[in-house]
């Protein structure tokens, strides 16, 4: 059977299912006391709001859009790794992003909506900042539990999508994926599994001063962005409206493009979708829903099949040059040498 998260020990052995549950609770426990360094004043106002933003989630018609898409891509629901509220953790006292952490599979989001004036830990200077950023926060995306949902949905299209951990049976601070949707990389302890740098077209990937080698970045942060874009659309059409902040959030992601997470990788993408739908005489659907497919399926770029289509619609460099896009600098270089 099909299965969307795999799991190897650094000799490359699957993992005992088992033994890798227990971890698995340990880590999410170990990630959600990092809220009980605050004091307990300020520990109830985190509770209070991390509780209040469940509460504002329908997690089952979050998951039946995951599972339309899912299904629409050829693929059995029963196989969809969807995080459920109890493997969510809502870490720490500001908005600031989140993380899908694969090895130990549990979501970890910033606590946007807390009120900082409650926050005993924190002196007058600091509460001033962080209620500044809230407002930027609240500006951009309508509500602060609008923008925690935002970045909540973009860490489930993580979860969904391939994700390969090595170096489980290793120390957690030195676990690490192999590749998450298109996204591949390597660190040099994982000697004993497969390469130390990943390779595209026979080549490997240049390594950066942290020694990671980085595949098909930008794009996979792209491709899911655009994802997660599509599903709270969706959401937000099925909910009753709460209030006036849904109109915000949908107005400024047409005229504030550049405000929500990864604008260039998102312009690659959907110029990549415009390109090969005219190309290959299908609709934007149908190209959509083919990446969604590759990031489920770990997609590589590496057949003929998908090199020459890419060859055919752009140039003999493209996939190259997006392969190595691992970074916003060199996505932006990208848009520049392509013209868009």
């Amino acid at each position: 059977m099909f299965r969307s998260r795999e799991l190897f020990s650094r000799t490359g052995m699957s993992v005992d299912q088992e033994k890798q549950a227990a971890s698995e609770v340990e880590a999410f426990e170990r990630v959600s006391d990092l809220e009980k360094k605050y004091s307990k004043e300020s520990l109830q106002a985190a509770i209070d709001a991390r509780e209040a933003f469940f509460d504002s989630v329908d997690f089952k018609i979050l998951r039946e859009i995951f599972a339309d898409i899912y299904k629409k891509c050829g693929f059995d629901v029963e196989t969809m790794n969807f995080i459920e509220s109890n493997r969510i953790a809502v870490i720490d006292m500001e908005y600031g992003g989140g993380e899908y952490h694969g090895e130990s599979n549990f979501i970890a989001i910033k606590n946007a909506n807390i009120d900082v004036t409650q926050l005993d830990d924190l002196d007058f200077y600091d509460k001033k900042k962080k209620k500044f950023k809230q407002e930027l926060v609240e500006d951009t995306y309508g509500s602060l539990e609008l923008a925690m949902l935002h970045r909540l949905v973009h860490e489930e299209a993580h979860a969904i999508s391939r994700n390969i951990c090595v170096d489980i049976d290793s120390d957690k601070s030195n676990s690490s994926y192999s590749q998450s949707g298109l996204h591949r990389k390597a660190r040099p302890n994982t000697k004993n599994w497969g390469e130390d740098t990943p390779t595209f077209q026979g080549k490997p990937i240049a390594q950066r001063e942290d020694r990671v080698g980085s595949i098909f970045h930008q794009l996979n942060e792209g491709i899911v962005e655009v994802f997660a874009s599509s599903v709270m659309d969706e959401y937000l059409k099925r909910i009753p409206k709460k209030n006036e902040a849904e109109d915000t959030y949908k107005k400024n992601k047409l005229e504030r493009s550049r405000s929500f997470p990864y604008p260039d990788a998102q312009k690659m993408v959907n110029l990549i979708i415009s390109t090969l739908s005219k190309k290959k005489g299908v609709s934007k659907e149908v190209v959509f829903h083919a990446l969604i497919r590759g990031l489920i399926e770990g997609e590589t770029f590496e057949s003929d099949e998908v090199q020459d289509m890419f060859r055919e619609a752009f140039d003999d460099d493209f996939l190259r040059d997006l392969s190595t896009a691992a970074w916003l600098g060199s996505i932006k270089r990208l848009l520049a040498k392509y013209a868009i």
